[in-house]
Parts: C-alpha cells; structure tokens; sequence
C-alpha cells in the first residue's frame, strides 16, 4: 500500500551541483531500487541529477536525472530524463511532479546549452502500471507526447521546448 507523503517532501536542484552531503544517500537510493549495483556512479548513463526528493528525516526518497543524447531517428539531441522514487512514495502525483519540475527547468537552461542544443526531453516508461493507465496520447499534467515504443516495449514521450527547433 502506498502512503501519501507528499506534504512532507522537500524538492532540491541538484544541476551541475556537487551533490555533497547527498552523494551516499542518492547511492543508497539507488542501492534501494536496484539491488545488487554497489558500483554505480551517480553521473554515467543514469545522467546529472536534476532534482532531490527528501522526506520529512531528510532521507532522499526520489530523484530526478537528465543526460543528453543524440536521438538518431529524432535527429536532434534531448534530455533523456528518468525518475527514480522509492516504492513507499510512488503516487502519480509526485511521479508527474518531480517530470514537471525537472522539464521546466530544463526547459529553463535549454537555449545555454552549446554546441548540441537540447530541443525537449524524452522519457522511456518502464512502470508497467503506469503505462496501462496512461494511454493517453498526450498526458494532461506533463504534455509529455507518446512517440511510440522501445525493444522492450516500454512506451516512449517526448516533450518540445517552446521556441525549439528542429534540424
């Protein structure tokens, strides 16, 4: 059963910041959602952080991350974003939070970028119930767009930047 928590989380940007005292409690995160990969490197293909969750004991509950990469059939280069939050705190409230604020700011530092500039972001989703219940194909909250399916047949969105364009 999942608790409703979110009244007592705390959001902090971590972009291009050094995660300091965070570092070991974003690994025990990870530690926690995927068992068994006590090397990880917070940034390596999981990406930068972008956003903290912390609870009301100040323990890292979720995460944000974003790494740029050239999306071949897109022709362009995006965010690949991914959410990572401790099943306790999995609601779809805090899932579609945690997208916008971390779209948002992206979208906020987007037009800084050189020399590939980040056109949106794009988002593999894994979450099978997630995926049954959203078939929307553009989510409301989010207007993270469907752009089709991955190999293993986890749904893919994007999301444009205003202002974005295309090569």
């Amino acid at each position: 059963m999942t608790n409703d928590h979110s009244q007592n989380l705390v959001f902090e940007n971590l972009w291009k910041k050094d995660p300091g005292e965070m570092h070991e409690m974003i690994k025990t995160l990870m530690l926690q959602i995927n068992p068994g990969t006590e090397g990880i490197k917070i940034e390596g293909n999981s990406g930068q952080p972008v956003f903290g969750i912390k609870n009301e004991w100040d323990k890292v509950v979720g995460m944000s991350t974003a790494r740029k990469a050239y999306i071949k059939h897109l022709r362009n280069y995006l965010y690949v974003i991914q959410i990572t939050i401790v099943s306790d705190y999995q609601t779809p409230g805090l899932v579609t939070d945690l997208i916008m604020k971390t779209r948002d700011f992206l979208e906020s530092v987007h037009k800084n970028e050189e020399p590939e500039k980040m056109i949106g972001i794009l988002v593999y989703v894994e979450n099978v119930p997630l995926i049954a219940d959203g078939r929307e194909a553009i989510w409301d909250d989010s207007q993270l767009v469907y752009i089709g399916n991955s190999s293993k047949g986890y749904h893919i969105r994007a999301y444009y930047f205003k202002g974005a364009t295309i090569s």
